[in-house]
């Protein structure tokens, strides 16, 4: 029944029907939940489908505490440096920059690539593309932090990424550039 219920509201959000897809996403949710307990896979799916619906509905308070449920449930469930963990802290990361709350953005994309790093090592596609997102995040001062080293680096020595890109502090190396991906 959750799964008709889940299936039938994304169905329907997909569709731009997004008041009708709540009342079914919710009552998935809830059952979901009642089932499995909140620390499960399959409640992390409702979550996960709740939060896009309240972003569309510009319900951001409620899309961001739903994507930070989400990250706990993933964190629980599959361990904190799983690869499907990096994809919802890049989506987080993502709404923080919709929303130009960009001092947030940076820990989330670093802490991604982190984790992207250790599944997939250095010279993975998937890095150079977080890399690049991360070289963009607007800085609250307005400027872009650029690291054009790291990216020329993956593109020329995959795995050379970590020496050019990252200073002996360890932060990147920051310039303008161009905007998230």
């Amino acid at each position: 029944m959750a799964v008709a219920l889940n299936n039938l509201g994304t169905f329907l959000h997909r569709r731009g029907e997004l008041e009708q897809a709540e009342p079914l996403l919710r009552r998935s949710w809830r059952i979901r939940e009642k089932k499995y307990g909140l620390q499960h896979p399959e409640v992390e799916r409702s979550v996960a489908s709740l939060a896009a619906l309240y972003y569309d509905l510009r319900r951001f308070d409620q899309a961001e505490a739903m994507m930070k449920l989400s990250i706990s449930i993933r964190e629980n469930t599959l361990g904190r440096d799983d690869r499907m963990v990096a994809a919802a802290l890049e989506d987080l990361a993502v709404f923080y920059v919709n929303q130009k709350r960009y001092s947030e953005v940076e820990p989330l994309l670093e802490r991604s690539i982190a984790i992207e790093e250790k599944a997939f090592g250095t010279d993975h596609p998937m890095l150079a593309k977080s890399i690049g997102n991360l070289a963009a995040v607007p800085s609250d001062a307005g400027g872009l932090r650029q690291s054009r080293t790291a990216i020329e680096a993956f593109a020329c020595d995959p795995g050379g990424i970590r020496r050019a890109g990252t200073s002996q502090s360890g932060s990147r190396a920051r310039e303008s550039g161009g905007g998230p991906q």
